[in-house]
C-alpha cells in the first residue's frame, strides 16, 4: 500500500522555526527593557542624592557666608578702632602742647609787652597786644624766633598808637606760620 502525506511538514516547521525566533527576540527586547529600566532607576537615584548633596552644601555655604560677612565686620570695626586709637594717642601727644605753648610766649613776653589776644588756626598763629614802645615789640619778635619748634616766619602785620585807660601806648598784631608737632587725620566714615 502506498502512503501519501498530504501534509506539507516544511511549512509547518518554517512556522515553528519563526515561533521560536520570534519568541527568542521577544525575550531579548524584554531584557533590554528591564536592564534599561533598572539603570534608570539607578540614575535617578544618583540624581536624587547628588541633589541632595547639593541642597546641603548650599545650606552650609550660606551658613559660612554668614560666619564671612561677621568676620569682615569685625575686621572693618577692628581697622576702625585701631583708627580711633591712633587718633587718641595723637590727641593725647597734643594734648600738653598748648599749655606749653603759651607757657613759652608768656616766659618770652618782656615786661612792658602785653597780650590782649591770642587766635590760632591750623596753620597761623596771631598775637595782638599791647606794649610801651617799638624796641620792646622788636625784642618780644626776637623771642618768638627763638622759638622755632613752635613758629617761623614771624611777621609784624601792624602797629600803631592808641590810648589805653589814658596812656598813650603800641597796639601791634603779629601774625606767624605754626609748625605742627603731628597731624590728626580725618576720621574715616563707616
Amino acid at each position: 500500500m502506498i502512503k501519501i502525506n498530504l501534509l506539507d511538514y516544511r511549512k509547518v516547521k518554517r512556522i515553528m522555526q519563526l515561533q521560536k525566533e520570534l519568541g527568542l527576540y521577544v525575550m531579548l527586547i524584554f531584557l533590554a527593557l528591564g536592564a534599561i529600566s533598572f539603570f534608570w532607576q539607578m540614575q535617578s537615584e544618583r540624581i536624587k542624592q547628588v541633589n541632595n548633596e547639593i541642597t546641603h552644601w548650599n545650606v552650609e555655604l550660606k551658613k559660612i557666608n554668614k560666619t564671612v560677612k561677621k568676620v569682615d565686620e569685625a575686621k572693618a570695626m577692628k581697622k576702625r578702632i585701631k583708627h580711633v586709637l591712633r587718633s587718641i594717642e595723637i590727641l593725647k601727644t597734643q594734648q600738653t602742647e598748648p599749655a606749653k605753648l603759651l607757657d613759652d610766649i608768656n616766659i618770652n613776653l618782656p615786661s612792658d609787652v602785653w597780650l590782649s589776644r591770642f587766635e590760632e588756626t591750623s596753620s597761623t598763629v596771631t598775637l595782638v597786644g599791647y606794649s610801651f614802645s617799638n624796641p620792646a615789640i622788636a625784642v618780644f619778635m626776637k623771642n618768638l624766633e627763638k622759638l622755632s619748634g613752635h613758629f617761623s616766619s614771624i611777621e609784624l602785620i601792624e602797629t600803631r598808637q592808641v590810648k589805653l585807660s589814658g596812656e598813650k601806648v603800641r597796639q601791634f598784631s603779629i601774625k606767624s606760620t605754626r609748625r605742627p608737632k603731628g597731624f590728626l587725620p580725618e576720621a574715616k566714615k563707616s
